[in-house]
Parts: structure tokens; C-alpha cells; sequence
């Protein structure tokens, strides 16, 4: 089979028309053209058959500075294709973008890509020491509003060094009345183009060569009030009808004008064999000898269609040559609509062959846009299907997936829905452009007609790309959505199926094997692979296997402890979807929800509070349900460090709806988890022992019901499990329940190390060293909470030491007195971050105003604090508070000096402070003095 290459650039496109030598020279707007465009740029609107378009041809052709053409067509409203044409313009006049395109953004992002390029174009004209002109034909086909958006930003910036035309029908929608008032723009409109009286009779005497009279030449000028194409048609039928005779006959190129019974005049005169080869060939957008000969077989000589179209465009037959080697034309609009209609009328029977026919030969010879274009125009929509299948999986085949992607979506659903491969390629493009619920529906629609068709010889290839294909897709929607288990399962079933050389498809066999690593405990593998997939993922433009791949790695980096590059991946997300011109807010609710998580395991509680109600906000389209209840689960944990347990409780209360909705088991157990959780930190166990029940917990053996509940959860139970033994044994004074604790976390440390699951680290030490505390184990107290206090400091973990309360405050007390009293070691923690976890325990901010006498009442006594003091240090306490020094407090007391710098020692370190007047303001606040 051949190779088919993706929709090919066409270079007809890129060159400006050939000027005929009847055409009539428009000296005075050429002038125009030349003097004007260096204000700005330039504008030429009018309707059809004014001759626009050679009119600038003619001045490019004797402009001196170089000139890059690009004539637009329909197909341009998709801005992949639009892109590569307005770079291959570029190129024609050696301004090169390609040499930016690290700085471009990737080739996904359509709209993204031609805002990179415009903004290239200003950079590179503004220090250019040269001018150079463009020329952008028929621009009235865009109707794109992004082209229109960020062509009128290129507009307002517009460079010095470049000159500009655009041409077009109809005036852009454009803000023409900012431009006017500025003037940075030249407009050229249907007065300015309209042949004088003058030019209309050296059109018809000179050019024409008709000798007509004054009277007629004022006629004819009359009638067609200047307008080209109308006296084209009218001097063809000159002396061969009296049409100009006729009255009531409108010429004037309004858009109810009829040109059929004046191409019929011209067309009747012409020998029989020419009418043939003009109806027939009309159906073709672009004419080109050996295609006219193709679809001419049935119904005339083969060979001699190319002699023909040159005698017909040297005869000005309303033929324009596409290239300087008159091997491609095109009929003027007008005309090849009217030869249709004629066409239409005396053959029917044979158009719908005359386009299978042109489909044919344009297939055969690697023109599939124009093969489908036919086959469309044919009506066989089974061909259509064919085709766009056939270039499909070509497309897909050479890593251009993305061109046909955007080439199906202009296809009517229709005629997708019958076929199960462009079913799934329209799913991808909707899941590309994260319309999640529309790629579902074509997924789905894809996935039946895949089991009901069967497959051939040969197409063993094509039944496993789309089986893959499908089954990846469905893997990504499982794991945007939480379901981890369901997306790796069908990823690993996708790996199977799609080639591994294809970089689309590769692309999720890197995330699909990052988020394994992940789940079976290989972080930094993890990290890894999930990194390469971002990259390849970009580079194929597979955004939404992109996004997946850098939630995770930000996750993981979280889960791993490496929280600041874990923020990056966030916020450089973040600035990616705000540029995006799509509509993926669920995204961002994922990401702002990860980084509320990190400030609030650095106890940065205001910013954390921010990102998380960001994530849930009304404005986010498309949210997502298991979003909203990981938030809120969030929003829970942070109340609750704030001490405010009745929105704590709220906040359990909305995940428990949403744990509903979802119907996932999963959810169940996470809120069971979290609420658990929550009542243990109180230092309470009814909710717990509940929960226990269920695990069918026993304190002398553990649990005995870890088999239905994932891996990833099993650290959390084991955590929650010693949490409620330390508890329980602490309120009911069993030592041997405060045991079991530490025999299941001794265990879990080494696995969580292996893991590298940081803040399970800290939270498994800290409750060790609570745990042995309790056990009057001191050495053993200090060296697990040393352990905890290290992986913490580095990342900045608080909140899991601040979760402890007053237990918290008493081991970090003893800590410090220790640091006092060991030599300085690397590996220690350091004693500022431990007295700000003893400051943010016992004393809130540190910037508290000192109250004013008599300004408010006292504070409420902190009966938690007062138990941290003896009764000695409790009136050191008083007696600093009245601005006693040191000796008077020791004459006070009955004790000597040395003594009380000791007590005082001791108030500081349980305080939080170093200095007598931040001691005072903080006993204050926590109303330890009066």
C-alpha cells in the first residue's frame, strides 16, 4: 500500500495569481497601495468580481520589497492546518519560527501555537532592519473567533518593518472603528474598485478589442456600474446576443444577481466539446490535466484536457492559473457555480459519478483531503467512511494523530456514528479537548460497533489499535476519576494492543506504568517515568494523558516529602490550563485541592484554606465528584487544626453526600478513616471503636480484615490502628494496648522507608515516641521523635507534630532540653524549628499585641497550658509578669539566683520564647497570668 502523508501544504496557496496581459492596469490604486501601507495595514473589501485580488497581484509584482501570499480556504478554520500555512508563508520570505519552537507551545494547543507565532512575527519585524510585505486572500472563509481574536491582538501590536494586506468580501470583525481612529489602517472598498468610465472603455475597446461607441461603452457602464466580472461576462456575449438590449437587466454584483442566463449566452456559443469539458470539470475545485482526463474517460478523448485548459485561460475564459507553470487553475466562482447549475440540468445522471470519479484519482494519488472532499460531494457516504478510515489509521500509524482528530471532527456525527474507528478517534478528540462526558458517550458508541464487527484477513492491526485505543481511553477517563484500580487494569490490556513505536499511544504506556510503580511502592521510578511521560506526551500533543501524568508526579512528589517541587509541578500546571483555549477547570480543582493539602501539612492553614475552597468553588466547570470529597476531607483535617470542630464536622458531613453519590466503597472508607481520625485526636475512641468492629479489630492480635481494603490504604489503617491503641490505652491506663501500638509501627517503619512515603514517616515516629512516652522510655521517646523531627524540618511538616496537641507540646519540651544538652550534630533537627512547633502549640502567632491595661477582659484560662508547669515555675511565672528582676524574685521566693534563671529557663522552652517580654505576652494571651 502506499504511504499516505498527512493533508500535504499546497503550494497554489502560497502564490500570489499570475497577471494576464489583458489584464487592466489600476495605476492610481497601486500608487495607493504603495504609499498607503506603510501607515499600517491594509484593507481591501469588496464583493466578488471587483478584481481585488490581482489587483494586489499586480502591485506585488512590482513592489520591491519581498511579498509572502497565502489565499485561505474553509479548511483554514482549523487552526492546525491554518498554523502551518501561516508558517510556510513565512518561510517564503525567510522569517523562520522554527527556531522559537522550544518557546512555542506544543502543537495540542492550536490556539496557544498561533498566538506563539503572531507574537514571533511582531518580535522578530520590530528588529528587523527591512520590510516585508503579506498578503492573506479570501479572508472572509474564517469564521474562527480565536483566529479573529488573536489576529486583532497581532493587529493592536502591529510591528514596524512589515506591511500588510488582507482581502477579503465582507469587512472582518474587526474593532475597524479603533483602527480608523487610530489610523494604522488603509481601506480600499467596492467605490475605489469599480472601473471608471475610462477604464471600462479601454477594458472593451483595448483589451476586449470590441470597438464599441461612447454610447454603448456608457451603457454597458451604466448597467454594471463598474463592476468587473459583469462586463467580462457581458463582452463574451457581445455580438452573439442582445443581452445589452435588453432592458431591466441588472449587472450591478449584488448578491441576487443571475449569472446563469449570462454564462448560458456565452456557453452556447462555444463548440460542443468545450461546453462538454466546462460542465464536467466544473465539479472540480482545482483543474489539473490528468485529473480532468480521469474523470473525462467515459465521456471523451484521454490526453488532451491539459491542451485544453491552457486554451481556455489564454481565451480568458474566467480561468486563474495557480502556479507560473499553468499546470493547476480554478474557474472563477461565479462561473463554475453557473456551469454546475447547467451541468446540474442537462446531465443529473452523471455528477454523482463525475465526483466518485475525481475522489478516485485524487485518492490515487495522495490527495486524500480532495478524495474526501469529492466523496462528500458524491454523497457515498460509504466511500467517505472508507477513505477517512484508510487516512486514519495512516495518520495514526506515522504519529499524526492529532491531524485527524481534527480532520473527523469536521465530519457529521452522522456518518461517524456508523463507524466504530472514527467513533473512537471522535471520542479521543472530544477527551483531548477534556470533554470528558462527550469522549465517554463516543467511547461507549465506539466499544459496541467494535464487538459488532467483524474482521478480515489482514486487519488484525487495525482491530487492536482500536480495541487499544478504546480501552486506553477508558483507562484515563477511570483514573481522571479517582479509579485507580479500573485504570490501571484496562491500561495494562491497552499495552497489549497499541504499538509501542507510536508516540500517542506510548504516551500512556509511560503514565500507565508510572502510576504501577507508584501503587506498588517505587516512587522514584515512579518520579522517573511519569516525567518522560510528560514530555512525550507533550510532544505527541496527548494533553489529556499530559495532565493525568503531572497530577501524579506532583502527588507522588507530595506523598514522597518533596513538597516545594511538588508546588512547582502544581503552579506550572496551573499557568499551562489558565493559557489553555479550553474549558478543563476540573483539572484545576484537582491541582489547587493538592496544593491546599501541602500548606496544610506546613500548617500555612490561611493559604491552605484558599487553594482548597478554590478547588470546589461554583465557577469550576465540569467538577468532579471525588474532588469535592478528597476537599473536603481536606477542609476537615484543617478546621480541626484550627480547633473549630463544629465546621470540622460540617465539612465530614459534605463528603459523606458526596461519598453517597459517588457509591464507591473506596469513599466509605476514607471518610470512615478520616472521622476516626478526627475523634482520636480528641483523645476519644467511640467513633474508633466502631470502626474497629467493623475491621474486626482485636487489641491483643490486631486486625484480622485487611484483605478487601487497597494497598495504597493499608499504611492509613495500620497508622489509625495505633492511634487507637496508643488512645485507648492511654485512657484507660493499659500499658500492654500502648504496646501493641508500638510493635505494629516498628514494623510499618521500614516498609514506609522502602516507599519513601514521607508524611506517613513522620506520623509513625511521632506516634512511636508519643507511645513510649507513655511507657516512661525516654531514650526511646527522643530518638523516634529525633527521627520524625528530621524528615520534617528539610519540607517544612508541621501539622502532623500540631495534630498532638498538649502530648505534643510535652515530648517537644523534653526535646529541647535535650538539644540544649547534646553536642551540635548535622543530623539533629534544629532547635529553631523545633521551639516554632512548641510557639504555633502554645502561643498561636508570634506577633500577638501586648493587651493594654483595662482595654479587654483577661483571657480565658488554658487549663491544657497551666498543666505544663509546676507550681514553683507557675509563680515565677506571676512575679515575672510584674516586671520583677531576677534577684527580687529569688528574695521573693526564698531561692537563689542560679535557681531561678533555671525556672525561667524552663518557662521559656515550654513557651515557646526567648525573652522575658515575649513571655509575658504570650502567658497573657493564653491567660496563664492576670
Amino acid at each position: 500500500m502506499k504511504h499516505l502523508p498527512d493533508i500535504p501544504i499546497l503550494q497554489t496557496k502560497l502564490m500570489p495569481p499570475v497577471v494576464r496581459k489583458s489584464f487592466v492596469r489600476r495605476t492610481a490604486l497601486v500608487d495607493m497601495i504603495e504609499k498607503g501601507i506603510d501607515e499600517g495595514f491594509m484593507l481591501i473589501s469588496a464583493p466578488p468580481g471587483y478584481g481585488k485580488t490581482l489587483l494586489v497581484a499586480d502591485w506585488a509584482a512590482q513592489t520591491q520589497s519581498p511579498v509572502a501570499w497565502l489565499t485561505l480556504d474553509s479548511l483554514d478554520n482549523n487552526l492546525f492546518i491554518l498554523n502551518r500555512y501561516l508558517r510556510a508563508m513565512l518561510e517564503n520570505i525567510h522569517i523562520t519560527i522554527g527556531d522559537l519552537d522550544e518557546e512555542l507551545p506544543p502543537r495540542g494547543d492550536a490556539s496557544e501555537h498561533l498566538n506563539s507565532i503572531l507574537t514571533a512575527l511582531i518580535n522578530q519585524r520590530a528588529n528587523a532592519a527591512s520590510d516585508v510585505s503579506l498578503v492573506i486572500d479570501e479572508y472572509q472563509v474564517i469564521d474562527n473567533p480565536r483566529f479573529h481574536e488573536a489576529f486583532t491582538y497581532f493587529l493592536d501590536h502591529f510591528p514596524p518593518h512589515l506591511r500588510l494586506i488582507l482581502i477579503t468580501r465582507a469587512d472582518p470583525p474587526f474593532p475597524l472603528a479603533r483602527f480608523r481612529a487610530k489610523q494604522s489602517m488603509l481601506e480600499i472598498h467596492t467605490p475605489e474598485l469599480a472601473f471608471s468610465l475610462e477604464e471600462t472603455d479601454q477594458f472593451l475597446n483595448i483589451k476586449r478589442n470590441l470597438n464599441l461607441p461612447p454610447e454603448k461603452v456608457k451603457d454597458l457602464f451604466e448597467k454594471t456600474e463598474g463592476w468587473i466580472t459583469g462586463l467580462e461576462l457581458v463582452s463574451l456575449s457581445l455580438g452573439k446576443s442582445s443581452l445589452i438590449d435588453q432592458p431591466g437587466i441588472s449587472l450591478s454584483g449584488s448578491a441576487d444577481l443571475t449569472l446563469e442566463y449570462i454564462v448560458d449566452e456565452v456557453i452556447n456559443q462555444l463548440p460542443l466539446p468545450t461546453q462538454e469539458f466546462l460542465l464536467r470539470t466544473s465539479i472540480l475545485q482545482n483543474l489539473y490535466g490528468p485529473l480532468c482526463d480521469h474523470i473525462l474517460e467515459p465521456f471523451s478523448k484521454v490526453g488532451e484536457s491539459r491542451t485544453i485548459l491552457h486554451e481556455l485561460y489564454h481565451a480568458n475564459l474566467f480561468l486563474t492559473s495557480l502556479d507560473s507553470s499553468e499546470h493547476w487553475f480554478r474557474y472563477h466562482a461565479l462561473f463554475a457555480n453557473a456551469l454546475r447549475h447547467l451541468l446540474a440540468e442537462r446531465y443529473p445522471d452523471q455528477v454523482r459519478g463525475l465526483y466518485l470519479r475525481a475522489s478516485e484519482w485524487c485518492d490515487q494519488n495522495l490527495m486524500p483531503d480532495a478524495a474526501l472532499n469529492y466523496a462528500a460531494s458524491a454523497k457515498d457516504d460509504q466511500r467517505f467512511i472508507s477513505l477517512l478510515e484508510k487516512y486514519s489509521l495512516d495518520a495514526i500509524r506515522n504519529d499524526r494523530f492529532l491531524d485527524i482528530v481534527a480532520r473527523v471532527s469536521q465530519v457529521d456525527e452522522n456518518l461517524l456514528a456508523a463507524s466504530a474507528w472514527l467513533s473512537m478517534i471522535q471520542a479521543w478528540g472530544c477527551m483531548l479537548s477534556f470533554d470528558l462526558e462527550s469522549g465517554e458517550y463516543w467511547l461507549r458508541k465506539a466499544s459496541r460497533l467494535a464487538e459488532n464487527t467483524t474482521t478480515e484477513g489482514g486487519s488484525d492491526q487495525k482491530r487492536d489499535f482500536i480495541h487499544g485505543m478504546i480501552t486506553a481511553g477508558q483507562s484515563m477517563l477511570a483514573a481522571f476519576r479517582g479509579n485507580m484500580n479500573e485504570a490501571l487494569e484496562r491500561s495494562a490490556q491497552a499495552l497489549q494492543l497499541l504499538p509501542p513505536e507510536n508516540d500517542f499511544a506510548h504516551s500512556f504506556a509511560l503514565v500507565n506504568q508510572g502510576l504501577a510503580l507508584s501503587l506498588n511502592g517505587e516512587p522514584n521510578r515512579a518520579i522517573e517515568v511519569l516525567e518522560n511521560a510528560i514530555r512525550e506526551s507533550r510532544n505527541s500533543g496527548n494533553w489529556l494523558a499530559m495532565m493525568i501524568a503531572r497530577i501524579n508526579l506532583g502527588e507522588i512528589l507530595e506523598d514522597t516529602g518533596q513538597l516545594n517541587r511538588a508546588l512547582t509541578v502544581f503552579s506550572q500546571s496551573i499557568q499551562f490550563l489558565s493559557s489553555a483555549s479550553v474549558p478543563i477547570s476540573a483539572f484545576e480543582g484537582v491541582i489547587y485541592k493538592d496544593m491546599g493539602s501541602i500548606f496544610l501539612a506546613r500548617n500555612e492553614l490561611d493559604q491552605a484554606e484558599l487553594y482548597l475552597r478554590k478547588a470546589i468553588e461554583p465557577a469550576l466547570e465540569k467538577r468532579v465528584l471525588i474532588n469535592e470529597f478528597d476537599t473536603h476531607l481536606r477542609l476537615s483535617s484543617l478546621y480541626q487544626a484550627r480547633g473549630d470542630l463544629s465546621q470540622a464536622k460540617k465539612e465530614l458531613t459534605l463528603a459523606r453526600g458526596f461519598s453517597m453519590h459517588s457509591q464507591s466503597p473506596l469513599d466509605d472508607l476514607l471518610l470512615a478513616i478520616s472521622d476516626a481520625r478526627s475523634e482520636l485526636l480528641q483523645n476519644q475512641s467511640t467513633v474508633a471503636q466502631k470502626w474497629a468492629q467493623v475491621f474486626r479489630f482485636d487489641p491483643k492480635i490486631g486486625l484480622s480484615n485487611l484483605n478487601g481494603v487497597p494497598p495504597s490504604l493499608q499504611d492509613n489503617i495500620i497508622l489509625l490502628t495505633s492511634r487507637y491503641n496508643l488512645v485507648q490505652g492511654r485512657l484507660i491506663g493499659d500499658i500492654e494496648q500502648i504496646k501493641l501500638a508500638t510493635r505494629d509501627l516498628e514494623v510499618l517503619l521500614d516498609p514506609l522507608d522502602k516507599a519513601g512515603l514521607v508524611e506517613h514517616q513522620i506520623e509513625a515516629n511521632v506516634l512511636l515516641a508519643l507511645a513510649y512516652h507513655e511507657m516512661d522510655q525516654s531514650q526511646e521517646m527522643l530518638d523516634h521523635l529525633g527521627a520524625a523531627l528530621r524528615i520534617a524540618e528539610p519540607e517544612g511538616y508541621r501539622q502532623v507534630f500540631l495534630d498532638e496537641g498538649i502530648f505534643m507540646s510535652r515530648l517537644l519540651i523534653h526535646y529541647m532540653a535535650y538539644l540544649k544538652s547534646s553536642k551540635p550534630h548535622e543530623d539533629l533537627p534544629s532547635r529553631s524549628f523545633v521551639s516554632d512547633l512548641l510557639f504555633r502549640l502554645t502561643a498561636g502567632e508570634p506577633d500577638l499585641p501586648v493587651s493594654e491595661p483595662g482595654a479587654s477582659s483577661p483571657a480565658a484560662v488554658d487549663n491544657n497550658m497551666i498543666k505544663l508547669f509546676t507550681a514553683r515555675e507557675r509563680e515565677v511565672l506571676q512575679l515575672l509578669s510584674r516586671g520583677r528582676s531576677n534577684a527580687e524574685i529569688a528574695l521573693d521566693l526564698h531561692i537563689s539566683i542560679n535557681t531561678v534563671k533555671r525556672h525561667l529557663n524552663n518557662i521559656f522552652m515550654k513557651l515557646g520564647v526567648s525573652t522575658r517580654t515575649q513571655a509575658f505576652r504570650v502567658a497573657q494571651t493564653r491567660g496563664l497570668i492576670r
